[in-house]
């Protein structure tokens, strides 16, 4: 998921950057695709009992089959949707992580074009070295999620996050346009894991599946929401004081874990 949104910016740049136009409406189509294909290959819902043994769907079809349904179809769960993807234990991670995507997506959605803006000719390697960093800090990032508390560990990936965006706002060279992107890499890739995992290890194992879909659904609302709202907010004020306005909803995503973090 991070390495996604580190590489999307940069294979849009080189779409745009194509002879025609379409180019970027195209290549989005044909991920699509191959996204609908991978969802196909998707088939647990055939063979539950490939399913741990506590999965909320396992226990409904093999209550069903027990009970005559006569078919694993009819162990289909029913509920609305809401009650479906709510989960309240998940929320002290959900929560923070909205509000973290809010300041994220400053970064994901107007990064390429604020550096063409300020003078410089490949924003491009922002994300490169995004990525790298990104890679580094999952790669090792699992132990320090398993050893250290999330509140005290949390403080990591915002100090890079305020880092990048103020770096970004005050950008008058690559070097420090690549030390934004590195330093946005480790934000992101230790922020995504360490958030996720709090939704999950504070859920029952049969909702872990219902916690994972919360947080990523926070993801895409704070990153979609957060691109409507600064975008109009750059219109007004320009692009400076909207990454200014990253660190804050950073500073207050760390309030919010301080307050709904699991203590110990």
């Amino acid at each position: 998921q991070s390495l996604g949104m580190a590489v999307g910016p940069t294979l849009a740049v080189v779409l745009t950057s194509l002879a025609f136009a379409e180019s970027l409406f195209i290549g989005v189509a044909f991920c699509a695709l191959a996204l609908l294909l991978l969802v196909c290959a998707c088939t647990y819902e055939s063979h539950p009992k490939r399913l741990p043994e506590t999965s909320a769907y396992r226990v409904r079809c093999e209550r069903d089959i027990e009970g005559g349904a006569g078919s694993v179809s009819a162990g289909i769960s029913r509920e609305p949707l809401i009650r479906s993807l709510f989960v309240k234990s998940a929320l002290p991670g959900a929560i923070p992580m909205v509000i973290a995507c809010l300041g994220y997506s400053i970064i994901v959605n107007f990064t390429s074009l604020y550096a063409v803006g300020r003078g410089l000719v490949n924003p491009g390697m922002f994300f490169v070295f995004a990525a790298i960093t990104m890679t580094v800090v999952r790669l090792g990032g699992g132990s320090l999620i398993d050893r250290i508390s999330p509140a005290r560990l949390y403080v990591a990936p915002i100090a890079c996050g305020v880092l990048s965006l103020v770096l970004l706002a005050n950008v008058s060279s690559e070097w420090m346009l690549w030390i934004s992107g590195a330093a946005f890499g480790l934000s992101m890739g230790l922020a995504f894991p360490l958030l996720n995992s709090v939704c999950v290890k504070n859920t029952v194992p049969e909702r872990w599946g219902a916690a994972s879909g919360l947080f990523g659904l926070m993801n895409d609302v704070g990153i979609g929401v957060g691109a409507l709202v600064w975008g109009a907010v750059a219109d007004i004020t320009g692009f400076v004081p909207v990454m200014y306005g990253g660190c804050a909803m950073l500073a207050l995503s760390y309030a919010a874990a301080l307050m709904l973090f699991p203590k110990g």
